[in-house]
């Protein structure tokens, strides 16, 4: 099985990664972690800017891929795994950019975590897990 994991970088993720063993057969599975960083273009005084720069998104990457990779270690290790792999990218909509993965690479399942904001918070906060739900050509997981 090719599961696609994406990955944000917040403490509520270990916690909610911890259920996978009991939703998804971990073992002898391809796992492919993945984090997208968003581009923004900000606006000042009439100049724009693009952010992060080249230089700055370089060492975010090298940043994510260590991270991604003990999280791979941490959590996946235990379930014997055929094969981790970890990507980083940079895009201006994360969702697209996975949906666009997902369409290339083929995946098996996506697995997504949500931060579960309702209400008011929730109504300004566009979720890359309502988004996958309805665009993505593969099962999605979608772990609170």
């Amino acid at each position: 099985m090719k599961i696609l994991i994406a990955v944000r970088f917040e403490k509520e993720l270990l916690k909610n990664l911890n259920q996978l063993s009991s939703l998804v057969k971990l073992e002898g599975s391809e796992i492919h972690l993945t984090h997208i960083f968003k581009k923004e273009v900000l606006s000042v005084d009439l100049t724009t800017y693009e952010w992060p720069s080249e230089n700055e998104y370089k060492v975010m990457k090298k940043k994510g891929l260590k991270n991604l990779e003990k999280i791979g270690q941490d959590l996946f290790k235990k379930f014997n795994p055929k094969k981790i792999v970890t990507s980083v990218s940079l895009d201006f909509s994360a969702k697209e950019a996975l949906t666009e993965k997902i369409k290339k690479e083929k995946y098996d399942v996506v697995i997504v975590t949500t931060r579960g904001l309702h209400g008011f918070k929730g109504l300004f906060h566009s979720s890359v897990a309502d988004y996958l739900i309805k665009h993505s050509p593969t099962p999605v997981l979608v772990l609170r």
